[in-house]
C-alpha cells in the first residue's frame, strides 16, 4: 500500500491539497484574504523603513492597491508572489511613507475627483462623460471577487493622488529644463540628411558554378548552426469546452434565478457594455450573449472537474508510465492524441496552447511523466510525455542540400563586400579628382541612389530603397562631413557605401512648431529619471529579509 502510495505521490497530494483548500475556503473560513499569504508569510512584522517598522498588514493593504493598478492599466499581473512584485509592493509603501512626511495628504474629494476623471472618457457616439456604470461594475464585481471593498478603492484613489503629488514634488528639477537647451535638442534631432548611395546586394555575386571542395570544411566550421534544438513529443487528452455545452445548458436552465441573474448582470455591466463588430446590442441580442457566456463558464467547469476524475484514474495505475494516459484515456471514452515535435522555444502544435504549456512540458521527466490539467482557451488538456529528443548536429549527408545553400550565400556575401570595400576606395579616388559621387558611381557603372532626407529622430526611412540600412545610416551620417563618401558599411544582405550631399537645420516656423513637444519631452524624461534616482536613495533607508539579498 505504502509503496503505491509513493508511486503517485504527486497527483494523491495535488488531489488532496485541492480538496482541503477548497473546503477549508467554502466551509471555514469565506471571508480569509488570499493576498495574506503572499511572500513575506502572515509574520506581523515583515521589515523596516528607516527603523521603524513595517507590518503586514499594511504590506497588504498596498499589494491590492498595486493589483489594482495593473487592472486598472489593462496590463497583466506578475507573479505576485516573486520578488519584483513584491518590490514594488515596497516601493509603493516607500513612497506612501514620505508623502505622510512631506505633509502629502490627498483629501476625500481629490480623490473622488480623481476616480470620476478616471471614468470619463468619450462613449461610442463621441460624448465625453463619466461612465458611473463602469465604476459600479468594479465596486460589485471586480473588488469582491478579489476579496476587496470599497475601503481598498478609496485608499487606492488616495494613494494615486498623494504619489502623483509626491512624483511632482520629487521632479521638480526636471521641469527646470531651459527653452534654449530644448532649441538645440530639436536643431540636433530634427536636423536633416540628404544622402545619396550605392548598394551591393549579395544576390548579384552569387557563383552557382563555385567549386565545393571545401564543403566538409565549411561544415566542420559552422556545425554549432546546425545544431537542432531538443524537441519533446506528447501524449494529451482534450477535454472540450464545446464536449459539455450541451450539459451546462441543461444545468442552468434548472436554475429558477437564472433569468435574473441574466438581468442583473445586464443593468450592471451596462446596456452599452455588450457590442457585436462594434456595433451595441438590443436588450435581448445582449442577454443572450449573457447567456452563452454564462453556459461556456459552467462547460469550463464541467470540464475541468471531468479531468480531475481522469487524473483520479490515472493515479490508481500500478506503474507510473507515459503510456497509462492512452489506456485510462480508452477506459474512459476520451481520445488520446500525439503532438508533432517540438521545442522549449514554440508553441505546442496542433491546438490552442498557450507558453506556458510548453513550459510544463519541458519539466516532465521519465519519473513525472505527467502535467497537471492545463486550462486552454478551448478547454482543459492533460499531457504525458511520449519522446525526447536530445539537441543534435545532423550529419553532412542529411543537410548537404542547406550547407550547400549557405556556403554559396556566404561566399556571395564575402564577395558582395569585398566589392563594396574595392568601391569605396575607388569613388574616394574618383572624387578627389573632382568627380561628384553621382559621377564616379556611373564611371562605375554603379547607380546613385538619392534617398528621401531624414532625420536621427526619424525611426524609419520613409519610401527609401529597402536595401538601406536606416539604423547604419543614422549611426553614419550624422558624424560625417557634406561632400565626403564613407567607406563601405555592411547590410543584412550586403553593403553601402554612400555620401552626405548636403545638411539642412530645422526652418524656424518648425522649431517654434515642434519646440513645445520637445520641451515636454525632455521634461518628462528628467523628471522620471530624478525620481528613479530618489526612489534608489530612498530604498537603502528600507530592510526587508523576506526579499532575495539582491532585491534587497
Amino acid at each position: 500500500m505504502f509503496a503505491h502510495i509513493r508511486k503517485h505521490q504527486r497527483w494523491l497530494l495535488v488531489l488532496i491539497i485541492g480538496v482541503v483548500v477548497v473546503s477549508f475556503v467554502i466551509f471555514f473560513t469565506p471571508n480569509v484574504d488570499p493576498l495574506s499569504l503572499g511572500s513575506p508569510g502572515n509574520n506581523p512584522r515583515i521589515g523596516t523603513i528607516d527603523g521603524q517598522p513595517v507590518h503586514n498588514r499594511d504590506y497588504q493593504k498596498v499589494r491590492r492597491e498595486l493589483e489594482l493598478e495593473y487592472f486598472i492599466n489593462g496590463t497583466r499581473t506578475p507573479n505576485m508572489s516573486g520578488d519584483d512584485f513584491a518590490r514594488q509592493v515596497i516601493d509603493r509603501i516607500l513612497q506612501q511613507e514620505r508623502a505622510r512626511n512631506y505633509g502629502i495628504l490627498a483629501s476625500d474629494s481629490a480623490a473622488a475627483i480623481w476616480t470620476v476623471n478616471l471614468f470619463t472618457f468619450p462613449d461610442t457616439n463621441g460624448v465625453s462623460g463619466f461612465h458611473r456604470n463602469i465604476y459600479d461594475s468594479i465596486r460589485t464585481n471586480y473588488l469582491p471577487r478579489n476579496n476587496m471593498n470599497q475601503a481598498d478603492w478609496d485608499r487606492f484613489a488616495s494613494s494615486q493622488v498623494s504619489r502623483s503629488q509626491l512624483y511632482d514634488m520629487i521632479g521638480i528639477p526636471g521641469e527646470l529644463v531651459p527653452p534654449r537647451e530644448a532649441e538645440r535638442e530639436f536643431r540636433k534631432t530634427n536636423r536633416k540628411a540628404f544622402v545619396q548611395a550605392a548598394f551591393f546586394s549579395r544576390d548579384n555575386f552569387m557563383n552557382l558554378a563555385l567549386n565545393m571542395d571545401d564543403l566538409d570544411t565549411f561544415y566542420t566550421n559552422r556545425m554549432a548552426l546546425y545544431r537542432t534544438d531538443p524537441t519533446r513529443r506528447l501524449h494529451y487528452v482534450h477535454l472540450a469546452t464545446t464536449n459539455y455545452l450541451e450539459q451546462a445548458e441543461t444545468r442552468i436552465t434548472e436554475r429558477t434565478n437564472f433569468a435574473m441573474m441574466i438581468d442583473r448582470i445586464w443593468h450592471e455591466k451596462g446596456t452599452n457594455s455588450f457590442t457585436l463588430n462594434g456595433v451595441v446590442l438590443e436588450e435581448g441580442e445582449a442577454k443572450d450573449q449573457i447567456r452563452l457566456e454564462e453556459v461556456n463558464k459552467v462547460a469550463v467547469e464541467m470540464a475541468w472537474d471531468k479531468s480531475l476524475e481522469f487524473m483520479r484514474e490515472l493515479a490508481k495505475e500500478e506503474t507510473i508510465r507515459a503510456e497509462a494516459l492512452q489506456k485510462v484515456a480508452t477506459e474512459a471514452g476520451f481520445e488520446a492524441k500525439v503532438t508533432e515535435p517540438f521545442s522549449r522555444y514554440q508553441l505546442i502544435p496542433g491546438i490552442q496552447a498557450e507558453y506556458s504549456f510548453t513550459e510544463a512540458a519541458f519539466a516532465l521527466t521519465e519519473e513525472e511523466p505527467f502535467t497537471r490539467p492545463l486550462r486552454g482557451s478551448d478547454g482543459v488538456f492533460i499531457f504525458s510525455l511520449h519522446s525526447i529528443q536530445e539537441a543534435s548536429v545532423p550529419p553532412l549527408d542529411e543537410i548537404r542540400a542547406q550547407v550547400q545553400q549557405d556556403y554559396l550565400d556566404d561566399h556571395a556575401l564575402t564577395s558582395c563586400r569585398e566589392a563594396a570595400e574595392a568601391f569605396a576606395e575607388t569613388i574616394a579616388t574618383r572624387m578627389e579628382e573632382g568627380l561628384t559621387f553621382a559621377e564616379a558611381c556611373e564611371k562605375e557603372s554603379r547607380e546613385a541612389v538619392t534617398l528621401p532626407a531624414f532625420s536621427s529622430g526619424d525611426t524609419r526611412l520613409v519610401d527609401g530603397d529597402p536595401r538601406a540600412d536606416f539604423q547604419a545610416l543614422k549611426r553614419n551620417v550624422f558624424t560625417m562631413a557634406e561632400g565626403k563618401p564613407s567607406k563601405a558599411v555592411y547590410t543584412r544582405d550586403g553593403a553601402m557605401v554612400f555620401q552626405v550631399t548636403a545638411f539642412a537645420d530645422p526652418t524656424r516656423e518648425e522649431i517654434e512648431t515642434g519646440l513645445p513637444e520637445t520641451l515636454d519631452s525632455l521634461r518628462r524624461s528628467r523628471r522620471s529619471a530624478a525620481m528613479s534616482a530618489w526612489q534608489a536613495q530612498e530604498s537603502a533607508q528600507a530592510s526587508f529579509p523576506f526579499l532575495s539579498q539582491e532585491e534587497n
